[in-house]
């Protein structure tokens, strides 16, 4: 079932966790920020494609409210999980304003040029109201590295490296990973990936993984076998990867390599075609860049270089004198010293990140499938700091979710340790003014606030 807009994506999440009870019409008008009418106008709609479909039907009692009724155990188990997806997807996003921006970026990467008037055309709106999609559109290209130019009779054309495209490309596509019905599909984006091989690629890559030494996430694994499902039609289009000699020398000689030699040799990914040395390097890449690392274990970094190694202490020292030169006394602590091993991870991340790919490029999928972690204001407070910083001695942008959510953990859990010790006071002598202000405590003295920070 396609769900086009946002309030309708509330009133079916808020009907579907309350099943036992009825939710009326004010509690979803107030929970959707909309009228009574608007509502009920709502409902009528829903709970026609609901019954069309065989998912459920929308019980009405009076004076109590609505509430589902599943038809179809299996259809309702599936819609379930849609609306939940939606939910994560769509819960900061606009629902209509992200389909059109995808429709942009689908068919600019589709053709390698749209022209505005089509697409404004196709998506029965003015020009002038699709400028601040296709603004949007330009800046997510940008950020992976692609320049959109305007070309005389042919309109708005993409120009990047092959790889850059590549990885646009994939991002873009991830938003089908779920079967999610965009509003605005664009087939000849789709099938642009050779999606039956899909799951196949999927379970020899993770086989192959599995046996390394290498550990990536259940994110990562999906985007690079989904990559991989895109390269025969990119090879077909005759495009090429481009990479410089020292690159080269450098992911020929990584345990990454060996690793990417392997996947390619399995039974369904062979039906790829993918034989190029190019094409083995960029898959080398891609693997250095989602692989997970973890220090907390071991004192010796799996299969990091000793150079790069370094690097990142170096760099780890000089961020934690630079806040303690700031009189932030956590970086002092010996909790925090006790997460060295951590922080040195994420940066080591990090250093991959930046040396074989970009740290600036956006992602539109970031969840995790447990859910999002809530982290206090004050971890976030100083992740906040330290990404600011890294931005500054790295001359670039971070929006890399996993390195942001890494050290936002890291706060997290170290804040979480630190005992705050507030002793209760009584009301009549909370204080009411300062001294010399004219104001008086109750009692006739100040009030005094006990607080200890151990």
């Amino acid at each position: 079932m396609r769900i086009g807009k946002n309030r309708h994506l509330t009133i079916l999440y808020t009907l579907m966790n309350s099943q036992e009870t009825f939710a009326s019409s004010e509690q979803l008008a107030e929970k959707t920020m909309s009228s009574v009418r608007t509502i009920k106008s709502d409902i009528a709609m829903l709970a026609g494609a609901l019954r069309d479909e065989n998912i459920a039907v929308i019980e009405s009692k009076r004076s109590q409210g609505y509430r589902l009724i599943p038809l179809d155990p299996q259809q309702f188990a599936a819609f379930e999980e849609s609306v939940q997806i939606h939910r994560i997807l769509f819960q900061y996003r606009s629902i209509e304003e992200m389909n059109k921006r995808l429709y942009i970026l689908q068919n600019q990467l589709a053709y390698g040029s749209v022209k505005i008037d089509d697409l404004a055309d196709e998506l029965y709106v003015s020009r002038s109201s699709l400028s601040k999609d296709m603004a949007w559109a330009s800046k997510f290209l940008e950020s992976h590295h692609i320049k959109a130019k305007s070309v005389p009779g042919k309109g708005l054309c993409i120009f990047g490296k092959e790889q850059e495209i590549r990885s646009a490309m994939v991002e873009v596509f991830c938003f089908q990973y779920h079967d999610i019905e965009l509003l605005y599909p664009v087939d000849e984006f789709t099938d642009l990936f050779e999606t039956d091989l899909y799951e196949d690629i999927r379970h020899e890559m993770l086989k192959v993984i599995r046996e390394s030494d290498l550990t990536i996430s259940d994110l990562s694994a999906k985007k690079i076998a989904t990559y991989l499902t895109l390269v025969p039609e990119r090879i077909k289009k005759g495009a090429e990867l481009e990479f410089a000699e020292d690159m080269k020398n450098e992911l020929r000689n990584s345990y990454e390599f060996e690793v990417a030699e392997k996947i390619l040799k399995q039974k369904t990914v062979r039906q790829t075609g993918i034989k190029d040395e190019n094409e083995i390097l960029n898959l080398t890449r891609m693997l250095l860049v989602n692989k997970d690392v973890d220090l907390r274990n071991t004192r010796v970094p799996p299969h990091i270089s000793p150079e790069l190694y370094r690097e990142t202490e170096e760099l780890l020292t000089e961020m934690n004198q630079f806040f303690r030169k700031e009189n932030s006394s956590l970086f002092s602590s010996s909790l925090y010293e006790q997460y060295r091993s951590d922080m040195l991870s994420i940066l080591l991340k990090l250093q991959l990140q930046r040396r074989f790919d970009h740290l600036d490029s956006r992602h539109f999928i970031s969840y995790t499938e447990t859910g999002e972690n809530n982290y206090s204001p004050a971890a976030l407070e100083y992740t906040r700091k330290v990404i600011g910083w890294l931005e500054d001695r790295c001359r670039q942008k971070i929006r890399r979710p996993d390195l942001i959510r890494g050290f936002s953990s890291i706060f997290h859990y170290i804040l979480k340790q630190i005992p705050f010790d507030i002793q209760k006071m009584d009301l009549r002598y909370l204080w009411q003014g300062r001294p010399g202000t004219g104001m008086i405590c109750p009692h006739g003295s100040p009030a005094q606030k006990k607080i200890r920070l151990s």
